[in-house]
């Protein structure tokens, strides 16, 4: 299942290729504790649809803590990155 997760990692049109690599945005919803999850969603998308370049945002929408195992962690990664 974990797995799963990481392999759902999905990209706007084939037009968002023309942008400049540096301005693409990451967006990530409903993390609910898995940071595991969390920092391999981010390695996968950077080095798969982004040439292994920073996002210029990463924005994260939904529940960043409540059902998972390390919600503390999540929050604590978040804040620092």
């Amino acid at each position: 299942e974990k797995q799963s997760r990481v392999n759902n990692v999905t990209t706007s049109s084939e037009n968002s290729s023309k942008l400049a690599r540096n301005n693409r945005i990451l967006a990530i919803g409903d993390v609910h504790g898995c940071l595991e999850e969390l920092r391999n969603l981010v390695q996968k998308a950077t080095r798969e649809h982004n040439h292994g370049k920073q996002f210029a945002a990463i924005v994260l929408v939904g529940d960043l803590c409540n059902k998972g195992p390390s919600s503390a962690e999540v929050i604590h990664y978040v804040r620092n990155q």
